[in-house]
């Protein structure tokens, strides 16, 4: 199994991220980090979220999860969030060793975590919304899929840039009744 992982160095707690439905906001490569199926979160004690994370050493590698989409930020569509579908604690020290960027790319193994060792537990409260799933239309009213309605403008511009690697920015969706 692919073991590659991207390493972000971040102050917000699992519970956030959970909640957010992934790590957010990063400047990275997408189309790279697409092929990374995990990402490390290890401890910034200096960040903004910095007061919610007690008892982590700086630097210090305390969840794995795996990525399951790289899309624009929902805080800053310029950068990406890596979204995940579970994730497992750890306890791994000297995760981030103090190199400048906050995000590096590297594996598992590298790192001295035992994939196997891992107990995965579903995120539940991901905010992830499911892929639609799109029909054909056919006549001036379409059947629309119960996965696709109600899918707000704000959530299929994001998703559409990603799928499309281009800025959001770029994304024009127009309806005409």
């Amino acid at each position: 199994m692919d073991d590659s992982c991207i390493v972000v160095y971040t102050s917000r707690p699992i519970e956030r991220m959970a909640m957010e439905g992934g790590s957010q906001a990063w400047s990275l490569n997408a189309p790279r980090a697409r092929t990374y199926p995990f990402v490390v979160c290890a401890w910034n004690p200096a960040g903004p979220f910095a007061h919610a994370n007690q008892g982590l050493e700086r630097g210090e590698g305390f969840m794995v999860a795996r990525v399951t989409a790289v899309e624009p930020a929902p805080e800053d569509p310029r950068r990406y969030i890596l979204r995940f579908s579970d994730f497992a604690r750890v306890r791994i020290p000297h995760v981030w060793t103090g190199q400048r960027n906050p995000v590096s790319y590297t594996s598992l193994a590298e790192l001295g975590i035992d994939l196997d060792s891992l107990t995965f537990v579903r995120n539940q409260s991901s905010m992830e919304v499911p892929a639609p799933t799109l029909e054909p239309v056919t006549g001036a009213r379409s059947t629309i899929s119960a996965d696709l309605w109600p899918l707000p403008i704000s959530a299929a511009k994001p998703r559409l840039a990603a799928y499309y690697d281009v800025p959001v920015e770029s994304i024009e969706i127009v309806i005409r009744g």
